[in-house]
């Protein structure tokens, strides 16, 4: 892909497009997979709620090390170095590999031990709950986070087609499991699964599988548009390593700040009972809507001001940015005005519980009301990591979701008994605080000047 003045918007819509068709189907999966959980129960949805952000810290690692690799493939092949492009992409893969594998065997180990320490005022049948539900699905866990870091030197290199290709698939078989392996189904007489919430662990697992394996195979493909061996002699690069920790490491720092954030946060709201952990799942849960385009548009503000930077044309770059935010604003603010409409029905679909569903309206229309600032957040932090500025945006985490939105939530519960309510007015103002962070380091510029 070759960026310039002229190409622009076609060239947003190009990587756009694929990643926002890709997340849709994420969402589909994950709407649908908690719909199918929350029939059994608001203790089987606050189980898979409590892993999920359990596992989103285990993930920030990896997403660290693929953001690393993101910026750098798209610097080298914006200075027409493929030959370093894929040396850094099979560096990044190994390194991923190994790691993932000995983080999940220590977390398999002290599975229960690391659930109860965390959730301490969760009640004794969710805690059990999600003990089965991390052991069963860290099985397959390290395949798909090789599928996070391999996607991510993908999109670097300006393919977003494929990473969509193969969480389409992933998605395909998750949902075709989840529906046989938690209710059953019968077939000649015979009934197949119907093994409830232990079924639904095991269809996220395999379907993790799947991604990482496909993931892999992608290499391999000789119309691809990156063809290594993964497994062939890798010799230490050391300046290559350099220039993927240098990005790297603070990403590192960024997402686990960020998602012990998300994980303090969510300690503090399983001890608000099991009503608020099962509605903060389900309204994250329909909110997700309103991320699909979000997140595309942050993918090409990555990929197009790290390519534009790389060929020396810091002033392309930073007009891809701004054409990238008037783009998607647009888009998000619709999605969040439709999604604050038909909030009821949505969580409706849900869950059957009164308590859940009151809740759960209130949340997502405050929710909605925050779509412009989260926008701005996301397309300018793409743009920041694009350029390797990770630190500010390590900050910005920093400084929204710890001073913010976790110190706010505490205080309206403690001070006023606001519950998970404080939640969602705490979630806003991180989100206008931050993007009033980005906003102004973007129009200074700096970034432009920085050398990975």
């Amino acid at each position: 892909m070759v960026i310039d003045e002229s190409n622009i918007k076609k060239s947003v819509i190009q990587l756009v497009l694929p990643s926002v068709a890709e997340q849709v189907l994420m969402m589909v999966v994950g709407v649908v997979s908690t719909i199918f959980v929350g029939h059994l129960g608001k203790e089987a949805v606050s189980a898979v709620g409590l892993i999920n952000t359990v596992v989103g810290f285990i993930n920030a690692l990896f997403v660290a090390l693929s953001t690393g690799c993101t910026v750098l493939v798209a610097r080298l092949i914006g200075e027409k170095l493929m030959d370093k492009a894929k040396g850094a992409i099979r560096q990044s893969v190994i390194l991923g590999a190994v790691v993932s594998i000995l983080v999940c065997a220590l977390c398999y180990i002290f599975s229960l031990s690391m659930i109860r320490l965390l959730f301490s005022s969760a009640e004794l049948q969710v805690v059990e709950m999600a003990d089965t539900y991390l052991r069963i699905t860290l099985i397959t866990f390290p395949l798909a986070l090789l599928n996070v870091i391999i996607s991510g030197s993908l999109r670097g290199a300006g393919d977003t087609k494929t990473p969509m290709y193969i969480a389409t698939v992933v998605n395909i078989i998750n949902i075709a499991l989840s529906g046989i392996l938690i209710f059953g189904v019968t077939l000649f007489s015979h009934k197949i699964g119907g093994y409830g919430f232990v079924g639904a662990a095991v269809a996220v697992a395999i379907s993790r599988a799947v991604g990482g394996i496909l993931s892999i195979l992608v290499f391999y493909n000789p119309k691809g548009m990156i063809q290594l061996n993964l497994f062939e002699k890798v010799q230490f690069d050391v300046s290559l390593m350099g220039r993927i920790l240098h990005v790297g490491f603070p990403a590192a720092i960024e997402q686990l700040v960020m998602q012990g954030g998300f994980l303090v946060l969510q300690i503090v709201i399983s001890g608000m009972g099991t009503a608020a952990i099962a509605s903060y799942q389900i309204v994250m849960s329909i909110n997700s809507i309103c991320f699909i385009p979000i997140w595309g548009f942050g993918i090409a503000a990555t990929t197009m001001i790290g390519q534009s930077l790389g060929a020396k044309k810091p002033e392309l770059a930073e007009k891809c940015g701004w054409d990238i935010l008037k783009m998607g604003m647009p888009a998000t603010v619709v999605l969040a005005l439709a999604v604050f409409v038909l909030s009821s029905l949505l969580v409706n679909v849900y869950s059957t519980d009164p308590e859940v569903r009151t809740i759960g309206v209130s949340a997502i229309r405050i929710f909605t009301l925050s779509q412009p600032f989260l926008t701005m957040i996301v397309i300018f932090s793409g743009a920041l990591r694009g350029a390797g500025d990770i630190m500010y945006v390590m900050v910005t985490s920093l400084v929204g979701i710890w001073a913010f939105r976790i110190l706010i939530t505490v205080l309206l519960d403690s001070l006023f008994g606001m519950g998970i309510m404080g939640v969602w007015i705490a979630l806003c103002l991180d989100y206008f605080i931050r993007a009033l962070m980005y906003l102004h380091r973007y129009r200074r510029g700096r970034w432009k000047e920085i050398v990975i």
